[in-house]
């Protein structure tokens, strides 16, 4: 606004010139100083845009209408344009007693001592006076005053951050905020603060920073941030930093550059006073799991767990054994825990150690030694610590005195029996490995007893075992040994084993020796267990019947290729090679699961299976007969005609190789059981007959050992196979029956007199009879046999109602003859006997159930008691058959006879006849009426 003012006065002087105003000649102008001030009421030294106000009073008695005052300033003041002086120009009317202010802005202060000095002021006034202008001029002295600078900056606080945390300084800080609080106290506003530092050797301002940078008002605060290095090399103590801020003050229009200089007192820290809680937390022998260390332990793991239980993370863990125990040797002698470990987290790591074999167990310390590093507040203290761990050794429980190498097994291989005279037999040794370690390089040398040697007839015998064994494994020797003529017994051998124990890096040989039985027993057997005829006993005559020779391997482990040179006794040959002497292998079979006393019915099915397999003599059996195990060889035998019934005896050497692939031979006997055969059971006759007799009849059979030898325990089953026909009481006991003796049994036929529709009455029924038994060697037989039983109808004729009349040629007798059996009588002729003499008469055809009347004239006279009749006829197979019938009766010749009333029976029978077609016929119709009536409603439906 000022400066508007003075423009406009300065346009209308320059206006008001052209003015034809007299102006007189200069004279002193009539002012005094009455006083000045700064603008702002107080200047400092550096201080900008000042104003320095000069109140004077006009005594002048026109009016001043305006004027120039030139202010000539001090040393170290200078206008805005650098110059010494200002010039100002001022066109207020001042009357006469009027105070007026002149006002000199733009004063720079630079390198002003605080005091006073003095501004000469040259003013030139043009006054009006009588119509004219009359121009003065004066000087005035005008006293200022320059102030001392008291700072309004405070120092309020002093910190040290690094990454936003509060610390405290330590040698080798890099890039740590040293933070300077200050406060602004004065009443103006402060400009940016700018700092500049005087550090103490070996500690270097990298940057600044902070709040401070901007405008500070009056009453507030801002952070002064400065970024040091403090090298390592700098000692913990108290140290002084020279501190200049410059900055500006701002009060009104005026600025001041404020230059304060503090000297700032701070301490570095020593490194021992800032640690985090590192402890060992976990300390065991192995890797992962733990494990027990003993002595002669080589490259055993150490496992230590570090755990970080205080604020601050660490780096570059690592452990190392500093103080061992004698004997107890590092490997590795420092271990890296963890490049990184953080504030309550842990790290694990290993330290191998050696053991001596001289340490004893017990518990040991060792002095672990753990170092890190530290990063705080910018710098990486290098930390360490000492810390004592007790460890065991133990003693391992599987180690037994003075026996690391332990004899778990030792004998024969897979426990075979070893005889005298026995080559490439195998003995075993099976050790277990007591140590905790693994043993390879395993030497045993066997020294043998007399008698024994090796395969190149040495008296020591030496095995290798690479190994490595395990710990707590078990491995095994084989030597192989070859056995001389010795007696059977415990004979004694010395073993000397050595071995290398694998220890990890470091290995050690060790030995032991040992004393070992050699069993030595007496040669095995085989034992003859039976023979026998699985064709059924055998007697003399018989040829090619297989008998079966059964030997047990009673305790030899594996007889192969077993081959038996059997001979027999005179009368018996073999038909192979049809001679008494051959060459047979056995069957390839050897299990049997039992024996039944004298009835070898197991070993039969076993052969009888072997036969089956495809069992072959051809060549030597290839088949291992082990411990226990039957020896079945099969021999066809032919035997003569005059070898009589008993028991024979033939011998048979048996050659063979055993478990240890030795040839061996035995000498055996065998039995031969000739008890007698049986051919044949017959049944005779082949064919009975059975006349039929109402539900039942019988016939008879005889039962016939056709044979050298007699069977016992004989049962006859008879059945049946026709329906209609049963046998009663069908199982018959026989018991013994002798060489061609007979037993005759009866049998109870039952039938259905009912037949079948179609069926005939009679007929052949078959019957089969199962005739069981045992033979002489005791071995059950089973013999079906047929007999063929005729049924023949029966056919009963009976005469009734006789009598007789006289006749010129002697008598006629008459009577009535009934078929009362169940079958037609064919061509039936009648003969009538009284006395001497007699009469024929031809019936014919005579059905079941029916009855004929006969008369017959017999040429007799005279007196007779009894009248004898003899009926022929052909039965069901027309067969001829003859019935007598003899009937008491008076015969005293009488001329006339009366008859009986029977002779009219076969009208009666005729009126029986046409009742039961009648009958017959009226029930078909009812039956036809009914299907015709039921059709039509199946129809309807």
């Amino acid at each position: 606004m000022k400066k508007h003012i003075i423009l406009t006065l300065v346009l209308v002087m320059i206006i008001s010139l052209p003015m034809s105003l007299p102006i007189s000649a200069a004279t002193n102008l009539n002012v005094d100083y009455v006083g000045s001030y700064w603008s702002t009421h107080v200047a400092y030294d550096c201080s900008e845009s000042l104003s320095l106000n000069v109140i004077l009073i006009s005594y002048e008695r026109d009016t001043i209408r305006n004027l120039y005052a030139k202010a000539h300033l001090f040393e170290g003041a200078y206008s805005k344009d650098h110059t010494d002086s200002i010039t100002i120009y001022y066109d207020v009317p001042v009357n006469y007693g009027d105070m007026f202010t002149l006002t000199f802005p733009n004063i720079y202060l630079e390198n002003v001592k605080p005091g006073y000095h003095t501004v000469t002021i040259d003013i030139t006034a043009y006054v009006s006076s009588g119509g004219s202008i009359v121009t003065k001029t004066t000087t005035i002295h005008v006293l200022v005053y320059v102030s001392k600078y008291t700072s309004i900056l405070k120092i309020t606080g002093l910190e040290w951050i690094y990454n936003g945390e509060h610390v405290v300084p330590l040698p080798g800080s890099s890039n740590i905020v040293f933070r300077i609080k200050l406060y602004n106290r004065g009443d103006y506003t402060i400009g940016s603060i700018v700092a500049n530092a005087s550090l103490p050797k070996g500690i270097s301002l990298v940057s600044q920073g902070g709040t401070c940078s901007g405008e500070l008002g009056a009453g507030k605060l801002c952070n002064l941030d400065l970024y040091l290095n403090i090298s390592e090399f700098v000692k913990p103590g108290n140290y002084n930093m020279n501190l200049n801020l410059t900055y500006q003050i701002r009060d009104g229009g005026a600025q001041y550059l404020i230059k304060d200089s503090y000297v700032v007192e701070f301490r570095i820290s020593d490194p021992g006073t800032v640690d985090t809680k590192l402890n060992i937390t976990a300390v065991s022998w192995g890797r992962g799991s733990p494990q027990a260390a003993y002595p002669a332990s080589k490259n055993i793991p150490l496992t230590v767990t570090i755990t970080n239980n205080g604020r601050y993370s660490v780096n570059n863990v690592i452990v190392s054994a500093v103080k061992t125990p004698n004997g107890v040797l590092p490997v590795n002698n420092a271990s890296i825990c963890a490049t990184t470990l953080p504030s309550l987290s842990q790290c694990t790591t290993q330290l191998f150690f050696d053991i001596e074999p001289y340490v004893k167990p017990g518990l040991y310390n060792i002095t672990l030694n753990v170092s890190y590093i530290l990063p705080y507040g910018g710098a990486l203290i290098q930390k360490e610590k000492s810390i004592v761990i007790p460890v065991p050794i133990e003693q391992y429980a599987g180690l037994e005195k003075n026996r690391r190498l332990f004899i778990v097994d030792y004998g024969w291989q897979n426990d075979w029996p070893v005889y005298p005279n026995t080559e490439k037999a195998i003995y075993t040794v099976t050790f277990a490995n007591k140590l905790p370690y693994a043993v390879s390089g395993i030497v045993a040398n066997m020294s043998l007893p007399h008698g024994f040697t090796d395969k190149e007839d040495k008296s020591f015998v030496v095995a290798y075992v690479p190994g490595p064994v395990s710990s707590e494994q078990t491995f095994t020797i084989q030597f192989k040994i070859n056995v001389g003529d010795v007696s059977p017994g415990i004979h004694v051998a010395n073993l000397t084993v050595s071995y290398v124990v694998e220890t990890g890096r470091s290995k050690y040989l060790l030995s032991e020796n040992y004393t070992l039985p050699l069993d030595v027993k007496r040669s095995g057997d085989v034992e003859f267990i039976t023979s026998f005829w699985t064709e059924g006993s055998s007697g003399p005559g018989d040829y090619g019947k297989t008998l079966y020779v059964v030997f047990r391997n009673n305790n030899i482990p594996s007889m192969k290729g077993i081959i038996g040179n059997f001979i027999l006794p005179k009368g018996f040959i073999i038909t192979l090679t049809n001679s008494s002497e051959a060459l047979l292998a056995p069957l390839s079979t050897g299990s049997i699961p039992q024996m039944v006393g004298s009835v070898p019915k197991n070993i039969q099915n076993i052969v009888v299976s072997a036969l089956v397999s495809g069992a072959t003599q051809a060549t030597a059996s290839q088949t291992t007969m082990s411990e226990g195990e039957f020896i079945i060889f099969s021999i066809p035998i032919g035997i003569s005609d005059n070898v009589k019934p008993g028991t024979y005896e033939g011998t048979v050497t048996l050659n063979f190789i055993d478990q240890w692939g030795n040839v061996r031979e035995f000498n055996k006997t065998f039995t031969i059981p000739v008890f007698g055969s049986v051919r044949l059971v017959k049944i005779t006759p082949p064919y009975v007959y059975a006349e039929v007799r109402g539900t039942n009849t019988t016939f008879t059979i005889g039962l016939v050992n056709i044979g050298s030898g007699k069977i016992e325990n004989v049962y006859a089953i008879a059945y049946s196979t026709t329906p209609y026909v049963v046998i009663g009481d069908p199982v018959r006991y026989v018991g013994e029956l002798k060489p061609n003796g007979t037993r005759k049994l009866t049998y109870t036929l039952f039938f259905n007199p009912a037949l079948p529709q179609n069926m005939p009455l009679g007929g052949t029924v078959p019957v089969i009879i199962t005739i069981s038994y045992r033979d002489p060697q005791g071995l059950m037989r089973t013999v079906n046999q047929s007999v063929a039983v005729v049924l023949v109808p029966t056919i009963d004729l009976k005469i009734f109602d006789v009598s007789y009349e006289a006749t010129e040629s002697g008598i006629r007798v008459s009577g009535i003859l009934a078929n009362l059996g169940a079958a037609t009588a064919r061509n039936v002729e009648i003969e009538v006997y009284v006395g001497n003499a007699s009469g024929y008469s031809l019936i014919g055809d005579i059905d079941p159930s029916t009855q004929m009347s006969f008369s017959v004239d017999v040429p007799f006279k005279g007196n007779a008691s009894e009248i004898t009749f003899e009926m022929r006829y052909k039965d069901y197979f027309y067969n001829e058959k003859t019935v007598k019938q003899t009937i008491p009766i008076t015969i005293v010749g009488i001329p006339k006879t009366t008859t009986t009333p029977a002779a009219q029976q076969p009208a009666l029978i005729d009126i029986y006849k046409i009742a039961i077609v009648i009958l017959v016929g009226a029930f078909l119709a009812s039956i036809a009426i009914i299907l015709r009536s039921y059709v039509k409603r199946r129809w309807r439906t």
